[in-house]
């Protein structure tokens, strides 16, 4: 499968919201299946806008600050509405 450059930065993003958080991109590489140069290319375009971030003096990455602002309109916008009335049809369907 052909993956494009955005799904791969998605799976990349993914795989830092794993524990232990924090990933080099050897790791990264290993547990996603995708090659380290474009493991290492997705990392500094998704730094370049705050998605990633560098560990301290490390070479390990982790979620950027960007990822806190993305949840927290999420959340603000989120209602069970949205999903809540389609699950009970669902279920008294089944019933």
């Amino acid at each position: 499968m052909n993956l494009s450059s955005l799904e791969k930065g998605l799976i990349v993003l993914e795989q830092l919201a794993k524990p232990p958080y924090q990933y080099s991109v050897m790791e990264l590489s290993q547990a996603t299946g995708l090659n380290r140069t474009t493991v290492y290319r997705l990392l500094y375009g998704l730094k370049s806008q705050d998605l990633v971030a560098r560990v301290g003096g490390q070479k390990k990455f982790k979620l950027g600050s960007k990822t806190y602002h993305l949840g927290s309109v999420y959340l603000r916008n989120f209602s069970t509405d949205d999903f809540v009335p389609q699950i009970l049809n669902e279920i008294s369907k089944k019933t």
